[in-house]
């Protein structure tokens, strides 16, 4: 691998990336579009300002609490795990989108380039993008601690090196299982379909190996505790045996001798450039076949007999519409992946460790711990919830990029496609029924009656999310996107419309609770919540229809 074509190319993908060139092009220009980029970037901070605040306020509080007992370190070590599941998961739509699905890449192979220095290039690329995904949650962690234990100097420059490490070994691990998993299936004719098991089946592997590392020993979990608590690291490797580097990063942080510090640094960078050299090794033996492979098309299919004869079925354009719009997001992986599959893998994570016992504790002290009647708000609030994520209407404009003129040239009004677009996401939105239906049967006591009335508002809590996040995306679309994953990850709309979202979500979940609070039957609490929910999301949809003629008028690409 030559370093001097590795540097160029993370250069040229790093600018692509976070277009650094356009930005510094509207900024001389005085563009209007880098001021309104700036002024919705400062609003979206302003919107997630509250939550950052509350999970700084409990950092300060857990710190609080600690000091003095010797455990101190637990923080660091929470905040590293927290920070590797959030890249892991991430970078897992990250990694294949890049490596595979960018637009550059053909040209890329085309070119005096080997292929540990093209994905090297996309690697550094992915990696500097979990560097903001993590910043929320990790920087914060290193300043509570550092200030309350006063770090020296040495705190402070390690706790640099350390962040800018802490992505690696998750996104390596990620890394190494999509180009093996894409050069095996390869070999398949259904390659799409068995990269999308391969990514579902690697989530539910990790899940499990945490929940085996994890859990305490049936029969013995007061022993177990109690001696853990006699040792001043015992909490440290109880929390860290979710993720076992988070121990070394604690220890490089915590420890009392400088030479333990740089010793667990050292293993810590040790592990990371190791992997590296792993990853470099296998793009070599397996990137170009597994990208090479998913670039292929099959010619020469015969027509089957009588299907030209076959009448041609007309059909509503609102439904052609939204049925449009779900085959996009099943016959794009990274779609798929990132908006349809989310309705399994989230319930499983969320729900995995109770399903196994958490450590011999029977579910039902949890649930008998939770007041009937709020969970079947928190049931309807979660259906709503996840139908809004799952959708991807935040970006259903910009994913369709430069071929957005076919839609502005079609015979089929503009409020009719809006309409078809917040159709699909309702269609999907009924997918999380037969998820509600299995809770209710293993988990939660829920009768009939109860499933039926929490999917229904549900679904009416889901229009106004689904509204406003299509809005958004129409108002200011995203079309110069690189790769798909780009039309949703590096999309602003698609965080405007999640911190919107969760606000909109939240009062509604406010004015649920408040209504309980005051003795309100639930009935009655579904009967007003759903009927404001319905307002709400047609005042949003009154507010796309007046809208959407004029954007899709105005639009130029």
């Amino acid at each position: 691998m030559r370093w001097s074509k590795l540097w160029i190319l993370i250069r040229i993908n790093l600018k692509v990336t976070f277009g650094f060139s356009a930005w510094l092009y509207y900024f001389r220009k005085r563009d209007r579009r880098f001021w309104g980029g700036l002024g919705i970037f400062a609003a979206v901070l302003a919107g997630v300002a509250p939550l950052f605040y509350f999970y700084l306020l409990l950092l300060q509080e857990t710190a609080a609490e600690l000091a003095g007992t010797g455990w101190e370190g637990v923080i660091i070590t929470s905040g590293a795990v927290l920070a590797s599941a959030l890249v892991f998961f991430l970078g897992l739509v990250y990694v294949i989108s890049a490596f595979y699905f960018a637009d550059d890449l053909d040209r890329l192979i085309s070119m005096p380039f080997k292929p540990a220095e093209i994905l090297g290039g996309k690697f550094f690329a992915v990696l500097f993008s979990e560097y903001l995904t993590i910043a929320p949650f990790f920087i914060p962690t290193l300043l509570v601690y550092g200030l309350q234990v006063e770090g020296g100097l040495l705190y402070w420059f390690f706790a640099i090196i350390i962040y800018l490490l802490l992505p690696v070994i998750p996104l390596i691990i990620v890394s190494l299982g999509t180009i093996l998993l894409m050069s095996i299936t390869n070999l398949s004719r259904n390659k799409d379909l068995l990269r999308i098991l391969g990514m579902v089946l690697l989530v539910v592997v990790l899940l499990g190996f945490n929940y085996l590392v994890t859990r305490l020993p049936e029969g013995g979990e007061m022993e177990f505790m109690l001696e853990i608590m006699q040792e001043p690291e015992g909490m440290i490797s109880i929390t860290g045996r979710a993720y076992p580097p988070s121990i070394w990063i604690t220890e490089a942080l915590t420890a009392a001798g400088a030479g333990d510090r740089l010793l667990n640094l050292g293993l810590f960078a040790g592990v990371s450039l190791l992997g590296l050299l792993g990853l470099m090794v296998g793009a070599d033996r397996l990137f170009f076949p597994g990208l090479i492979g998913g670039q292929e098309i099959t010619i020469g299919g015969k027509v089957k007999p009588g299907l030209l004869q076959k009448k041609v079925r007309s059909r509503s354009p609102v439904l052609s519409i939204a049925l449009r719009e779900i085959k996009i997001l099943i016959r794009v992986p990274i779609y798929l992946f990132n908006s349809i599959l989310i309705l399994i893998i989230a319930p499983v994570a969320l729900f995995f460790p109770l399903l196994l016992g958490m450590g011999g504790v029977n579910i039902d002290e949890y649930i008998a711990l939770i007041e009937p009647d709020l969970l079947k708000l928190g049931g309807a609030g979660f259906f709503a919830l996840l139908g809004f994520i799952a959708s991807a209407l935040s970006s259903s404009i910009s994913r369709e990029g430069k071929l957005f003129r076919i839609s502005q040239q079609i015979p089929v009004h503009p409020n009719y496609q809006v309409l078809g677009k917040l159709i699909s996401g309702l269609l999907i939105s009924l997918l999380i029924v037969p998820i509600i239906i299995l809770a209710a049967i293993i988990i939660f006591p829920w009768s009939p009656l109860d499933i039926i009335i929490i999917c229904l508002l549900g679904l009416l809590l889901s229009v106004p999310l689904l509204a406003f996040s299509l809005l958004i995306d129409l108002l200011r679309p995203y079309f110069n996107w690189q790769n798909p994953q780009q039309a949703i990850k590096q999309n602003i709309n698609v965080l405007i419309a999640m911190v919107g979202g969760f606000l909109i979500l939240l009062g509604l979940g406010y004015v649920m609770v408040y209504l309980l609070e005051r003795g309100l039957g639930i009935n009655w609490i579904f009967l007003l919540t759903g009927i404001g929910a319905g307002l709400a999301g047609l005042i949003f949809l009154l507010i796309l229809f007046q809208v959407a003629p004029r954007r899709y008028r105005d639009i130029s690409l």
